[in-house]
C-alpha cells in the first residue's frame, strides 16, 4: 500500500467521520464499509503491514460507530467488528511503549464494547 492509497484512506475516513457528524450516517457508512473492503484485500496481501493492520483496525471501529447497538442484528455485527479490531490491535507487534494513537484506539474500542449493552439496558428500560 502506497502513499497515493494511504492518503485516499484518510481522507476517506474523515469524510465518513464529517458525514456522520452531519447527520449523513448511512453514507458515512456505505463509504467506510466500502473502503474497508478494500483495506481488507490489502491485508491479505501483507498481513505483516503493521500501519495497514492499523488502517484496518481503524475502518473496523468506524463501521461499529455508525452500527445502532440497540437494533439485534447489527448489535451481533458491531461486536464482531469490534473484536476483529481488538484482535489487530493486540497483535500489533511493539517494541517497547505502546504510541499514544495505538492505546487511544484500543480504548476506544473497549469502551464501544462496553457502550452495547449499555445501549440496550437504556432501550428495554423506555419500553
Amino acid at each position: 500500500m502506497g502513499e497515493r492509497e494511504r492518503g485516499a484512506g484518510e481522507t476517506t475516513f474523515f469524510l465518513a467521520e464529517a458525514l456522520a457528524k452531519t447527520g449523513n450516517r448511512e453514507r458515512a457508512r456505505t463509504l467506510s464499509e466500502s473502503h474497508l473492503a478494500e483495506l481488507e484485500a490489502f491485508f491479505v496481501k501483507y498481513p505483516g503491514n503493521k500501519p495497514l493492520k492499523i488502517a484496518v483496525a481503524q475502518f473496523l471501529v468506524q463501521v461499529a460507530e455508525l452500527l445502532d447497538p440497540v437494533q439485534t442484528g447489527e448489535e451481533a455485527r458491531r461486536q464482531t467488528l469490534l473484536g476483529r479490531a481488538n484482535d489487530l490491535m493486540q497483535s500489533v507487534e511493539v517494541l517497547g511503549k505502546r504510541p499514544v494513537a495505538d492505546q487511544e484506539l484500543i480504548d476506544e474500542i473497549a469502551a464501544l464494547r462496553g457502550t452495547t449493552v449499555e445501549a440496550k439496558v437504556d432501550a428495554s428500560n423506555k419500553r
